[in-house]
């Protein structure tokens, strides 16, 4: 392979035997080399693909496709992925561009792999549709459930009857919001990373909060500006579950949640705190196991959006007996193309 100066026939070899199709590109994107699994995979000769743009040949456009993981790393200078419809292979690949940088540092050339995922985002097109059928026969058997325990309530005038349909009630709006939850992450895991404003996202999530819960005090404090992330709409999702759940199982008369974002070198961070009771012991080692899900369907989704970008959630079960006295959750988000420290996680 040409420019590779140790060992070019290893490198050869090497670059030959990887089953995924592979090449190296300039840092505009141009074709240097493809290995054979190209050549299969697009079924044009070598010599037809060399010095054409990446994106003629693999999108069939005149420039570079949305979510285009080289685009990124021009920026980062770090290895960058994503997963892309790639029209000449009529599927969905996860596409990985590493870059090779000169002895002054800077991007020379570029390794190109795009490895298939079409399968997987066709298991999880069918898993999400099982779950609408699900969803749809769910929210039917809840409502003649709910229909009945009216009737019921309207029938019977007893504390204990009463009491009973309360509970009937309370469970059926649960198992409503549970259904809800599940069914808002619909497209998670194919949703493509984008440039997001990360004070955007906590702006409007306060707001659906204060919306939806208008009772309890929600305080805001922003240290973040023009703060950009790689996310997806799903971000909201994350922070409105650990905004409920800090609701939700908070039993002061006057609930307050505090809510600070602040820059840190190469992350953001978001502590989420509120004037509960905190973590009961007992729940304290098994939280973020999503087997057990004791933090209900919200923290389970939590862990799942946060992993995905590359973040973690870190908590204090309980801060002390000040205002601040409940549980704090800690969202760890890194900037584009940075890493977050083991130090951090």
């Amino acid at each position: 392979m040409e420019g590779t100066n140790e060992h070019p026939i290893l490198w050869e070899n090497i670059f030959q035997a990887i089953g995924h199709p592979t090449m190296i590109l300039d840092k505009d994107h141009r074709i240097l080399e493809v290995n054979d699994a190209t050549v299969k995979a697009v079924e044009k000769p070598k010599e037809e693909l060399i010095g054409k743009y990446c994106y003629e040949v693999f999108h069939s456009s005149t420039e570079p496709a949305c979510g285009c993981p080289l685009k990124s790393l021009t920026d980062s200078g770090k290895l960058e992925t994503n997963d892309m419809l790639i029209e000449a292979l009529g599927g969905m690949f996860l596409v990985s561009c590493t870059p090779i940088l000169d002895d002054n540092g800077q991007i020379e050339r570029v390794i190109h792999i795009a490895t298939d995922v079409t399968a997987r985002y066709r298991a999880e097109e069918e898993v999400e549709a099982i779950l609408d059928i699900m969803a749809h026969d769910l929210r039917n058997r809840l409502q003649a459930t709910l229909l009945g325990a009216e009737i019921l309530r309207d029938i019977c005038r007893n504390k204990t009857s009463e009491a009973a349909v309360a509970v009937i009630l309370d469970s059926i709006s649960s198992l409503s919001t549970i259904i809800e939850k599940v069914h808002s992450t619909k497209g998670f895991l194919n949703m493509p990373l984008e440039d997001v404003y990360l004070e955007d996202t906590l702006m409007h999530a306060v707001k659906i909060l204060r919306f939806r819960f208008p009772d309890v005090q929600v305080n805001l404090r922003i240290e973040i500006q023009n703060a950009l992330i790689k996310a997806d709409p799903f971000l909201e999702n994350l922070f409105l579950n650990i905004l409920e759940n800090a609701i939700i199982h908070n039993h002061s008369i006057k609930k307050v949640v505090w809510i600070h974002a602040t820059p840190n070198d190469d992350l953001y961070t978001v502590h989420i705190i509120d004037n509960g009771s905190g973590i009961p012991a007992h729940v304290i080692g098994s939280l973020f196991d999503t087997s057990r899900r004791f933090g209900g369907i919200g923290i389970a989704q939590s862990i799942r959006i946060v992993k995905k970008y590359g973040g973690v959630i870190k908590f204090k079960p309980k801060l002390g007996e000040t205002e601040m006295s409940g549980a704090k959750f800690t969202i760890i988000l890194p900037k584009p193309g940075k890493v977050i420290p083991n130090s951090a996680s």
